[in-house]
């Protein structure tokens, strides 16, 4: 196939180049069901993608967690595949330890299961709750992109987390609404709709509610009981490089999209600003070449607070 680069990342795959075909290929048998709970798999007209229609199918919860975890989603260090793996199988007499995320935020009443977990003692259990227990304040916005949502991307989550402000303004969001949002759209919009309407999907967010995890925009983003900042970035472009004096790269982030900026990882003309930091490589020197705005952190804070 003749494929090219697509947007900033994924290959688009533009034809097949049947006259390069020498007889040597096979056929490929694509299986009808999930390899792991022998569900019928799901398979809709033009797509090329098959999916476990079964909620609670072990392989989508092993996956599921592993995202929940992630780096940009909740960010719980030490819950890795290999953990995963010892969380959610069923143990005899007492089942798993894991059946949602939500039971994550239960996990320091089996603390004394956890340190007896191969590869486990006393010191990276409690590593592991006290990570767990930060997860909390992760925020409305990487929280929705945690939950793994179809069409509900890291940007999609922030849009519409500093949209509505709460889960419980998006609760109650018709898809009407949902779908008249800057960058949504319909498809995502009846996705996220059906998504939010599923009881066990409702149970779910009640039940990281009353374990404590924070259902509004993060500090970052607008503290609780406070207004979203205003969208003084709204239709512009930045590019992050080099190290920033107190910002991590995910807090400068949070902090644009809070403001409706968008970041992106390569530099452009149609880049309105490149914020750089020490260190700042071949970014910072493309900026400067096509005579851009470069700010520094304190400039992008500074911007960012304009009324």
């Amino acid at each position: 196939v003749c494929i090219e680069k697509s947007g900033e990342v994924i290959p688009q795959d533009l034809r097949a180049i049947p006259e390069r075909r020498n007889g040597s290929e096979i056929v490929l048998d694509f299986p009808t069901r999930c390899p792991v709970c022998e569900t019928a798999l799901d398979r809709p007209a033009g797509e090329v993608i098959s999916r476990c229609p079964n909620p609670d199918c072990l392989a989508k919860l092993r996956e599921g967690l592993l995202h929940f975890a992630a780096r940009r989603a909740m960010r719980i260090e030490g819950l890795g595949e290999a953990l995963v793996d010892q969380l959610i199988p069923p143990r005899e007499g007492v089942g798993s330890f894991v059946r949602d995320y939500a039971d994550l935020y239960h996990l320091s009443e089996e603390r004394a299961a956890l340190i007896s977990l191969e590869r486990l003692g006393p010191k990276s259990v409690d590593n592991l709750l006290r990570q767990i227990e930060a997860s909390k304040e992760a925020g409305l916005a990487r929280l929705l992109f945690a939950l793994g949502i179809r069409h509900v991307g890291e940007r999609t989550a922030a849009i519409l987390a500093h949209h509505f402000g709460s889960i419980d303004r998006l609760l109650i969001a018709t898809e009407e609404e949902l779908s008249a949002i800057y960058e949504i759209g319909a498809v995502v919009a009846a996705t996220l709709h059906n998504w939010l309407a599923t009881p066990r999907h409702r149970e779910l967010i009640e039940r990281l509610r009353a374990a404590g995890v924070r259902l509004d925009l993060a500090t970052n983003g607008g503290a609780a009981g406070e207004p979203p900042p205003e969208r003084v970035f709204a239709g512009r472009q930045f590019v992050l490089t080099g190290t920033l004096p107190t910002l991590k790269r995910d807090e400068a982030r949070a902090f644009i999209e809070a403001r409706g900026g968008r970041v992106t990882s390569s530099v452009s003309r149609q880049t309105h600003y490149v914020v750089a930091g020490e260190d700042a490589g071949s970014k910072l020197t493309r900026a400067r070449e096509l005579g851009l705005p470069i700010l520094d952190e304190k400039a992008l804070l500074e911007l960012g607070r304009q009324r």
